[in-house]
């Protein structure tokens, strides 16, 4: 198993040395700027030829060829969201780049969406994944633990077995342990911190929320933790509880907790550095910060992706909030920020008293292309409801799949009740929350 993993560190070396080339030069902002506006312009007329979504606007809005600069852009091409890729999905697919996969996300918003993906931006977030642990002093021939959940290991039949069998010997072969994420209640925290000590990794990767609950569970495990010597601890997919828990976790753990930023839409967007910082990585990702109506200290961003894709991102609004750093000067694109204000998912408490990770649901629901957006509704403390809306209530099959892969991750959820509504609840500013409690 340590000749596959050289292997595959010898196979990542060349992206990760150009990436390291590129980035270690000593760029200005004015002059990543111009970069970005530039290879933004050699894109832009083969995204209008090739993507009738695009086509149809540019020549509605009459937009032009190319761009004389940011503010010309801003004011010529409107925000896409992720209602936009819903709505007019087909028609935001280019005609040119073939499809290897389809990825789908529940995300933060409860909204299902399916993206299509091809090698070429399988290997862009490569690249930009393994520089950004390299930064950290990651190798990718290091062990691994992982605190994840994987849908692929939801399914059932012959297929479910075939990727739960391929990813348990791509685990092995690359000196990964994969521990589920999906459980959250004490006893299965404490055996997962039994297989992390058994494994010594050189560093972690998991949901942030999980993470916090690994640490605080197995607090009096500080000493043997801080014996593995860990490089690093990543989250990522949320963010942390409270604002304190980072730090709680690298006390517990004994290393440095970064955070991975990104999104199942994009790939890696930034990565935190051990000063706590945000850097962007801006050769792929174009991000614009625009001042929050809700929230005067914090800023909304758009993504513009500046390489080909199947579906290309063209002022993408993510959905997540950003802090810049103090004193920073105006700037038609942003290269770095302070924090990432992203939401932190919440926890379904069980009859049994078991917790679930609410990304658990995100995961059953997400390959279900009936339902538009969901919501879990618990009244008290044992009664647990998934509602959703779609067209028309979803066939019995449909249900049962959920229902089948709920029970994958406990068997309590096999009985969950699964309900179709015309409007799911929102808070009074009129958002959807993936989590809704009520009283009993």
């Amino acid at each position: 198993m340590q000749l596959i993993r050289t292997l595959h560190a010898r196979r990542l070396a060349r992206c990760i040395a150009d990436q390291r080339s590129f980035y270690n030069d000593t760029w200005t902002p004015a002059e990543i700027s111009r970069w970005q506006l530039a290879k933004l312009n050699t894109q832009w007329p083969a995204i209008c030829r090739h993507v009738a979504y695009f086509r149809q606007l540019q020549q509605t809005r009459q937009i032009p060829n190319s761009f004389d600069n940011w503010q010309m852009f801003q004011e010529t091409v409107p925000i896409l969201n992720r209602a936009t890729l819903q709505d007019h999905g087909p028609h935001l697919l280019s005609q040119v780049h073939p499809i290897d996969q389809w990825r789908t996300t529940g995300g933060s918003t409860a909204q299902p969406l399916r993206i299509p993906v091809s090698k070429s931006e399988v290997a862009v977030a490569r690249r930009d994944l393994w520089y950004g642990r390299t930064r950290l002093g990651i190798r990718p021939s290091d062990r691994l633990f992982l605190l994840w959940g994987h849908s692929h290991a939801l399914g059932h039949g012959w297929k479910g077995s075939y990727h739960r069998y391929k990813r348990h010997l791509l685990d092995r072969l690359l000196g990964y342990h994969r521990w589920s994420a999906y459980e959250m209640h004490p006893p299965h925290l404490r055996r997962a911190a039994t297989a992390l000590l058994r494994h010594r990794p050189s560093y972690l990767v998991g949901y942030a929320t999980s993470l916090t609950h690994l640490a605080q569970v197995n607090h009096d495990r500080r000493q043997h933790f801080h014996r593995l010597g860990l490089k690093c601890a990543i989250a990522t997919a949320e963010s942390f509880p409270r604002p304190e828990s980072q730090q709680e976790v690298a006390d517990i753990l004994g290393c440095p907790v970064v955070m991975e930023y990104g999104a199942v839409e994009t790939g890696p967007i930034a990565q935190q550095q051990p000063n706590g910082h945000y850097t962007v990585f801006w050769r792929h990702y174009m991000i614009e910060a625009h001042p929050s109506p809700h929230d005067p200290d914090a800023c909304d961003i758009l993504l513009t992706s500046l390489f080909p894709r199947c579906l290309p991102l063209i002022r993408y609004q993510v959905g997540d909030l950003i802090r810049m750093l103090p004193d920073t000067e105006p700037e038609p694109t942003i290269h770095t920020f302070a924090t990432v204000l992203g939401r932190s998912h919440d926890v379904v408490t069980l009859t049994s008293g078991a917790r679930i990770h609410a990304e658990a649901f995100s995961h059953a629901v997400k390959d279900t292309r009936a339902i538009r957006a969901y919501q879990v509704v618990q009244s008290g403390a044992d009664e647990v409801v998934l509602c959703y809306t779609a067209a028309q209530p979803l066939p019995a099959a449909d249900l049962a799949a959920i229902r089948q892969r709920l029970q994958r991750i406990h068997d309590e959820l096999g009985h969950i009740h699964i309900h179709h509504v015309s409007q799911l609840s929102q808070t009074m500013a009129g958002k959807t929350q993936r989590l809704v409690r009520r009283a009993a």
